[in-house]
């Protein structure tokens, strides 16, 4: 009888053993939690003027616009289809040629010259 009394005894303190770890555990997950909560809290705070940050020096930064215009391009050759994005480019091409021309036709000839080019002179009699 007196053994089994004794097994009960460690049986108890086995059990309240286990009970002051699960104990101490949950503790210490309650003050980490706590400690969570509260980094989350400041971090809600600061969150707009990082974000605030974030985009100024994105805006700041030649590579973003760089970018951004590599998409663009990107994107509206897979809308369009890169033929008629070559054509566009092809008509400014020559658009700029013309313009390049008639400066320095004009920059010779002066303004009697380039109307005569473009043929834009009154009829003659």
């Amino acid at each position: 009888m007196h053994r089994r009394q004794d097994q009960a005894d460690d049986l108890a303190a086995e059990h309240e053993a286990r009970l002051d770890m699960v104990w101490k555990a949950t503790e210490q997950v309650t003050v980490q939690i706590q400690e969570l909560s509260g980094k989350f809290d400041q971090l809600e705070r600061h969150v707009p003027a990082m974000v605030a940050q974030g985009i100024v020096a994105a805006v700041g930064d030649p590579n973003t616009w760089a970018a951004m215009r590599q998409g663009m391009r990107k994107s509206a050759e897979q809308a369009a289809g890169g033929w008629v994005m070559g054509t566009i480019k092809w008509a400014f091409d020559k658009a700029l040629a013309g313009v390049v021309v008639l400066i320095l036709v004009y920059s010779v000839g002066g303004l009697p010259a380039l109307l005569a080019m473009l043929k834009l002179k009154g009829p003659t009699p």
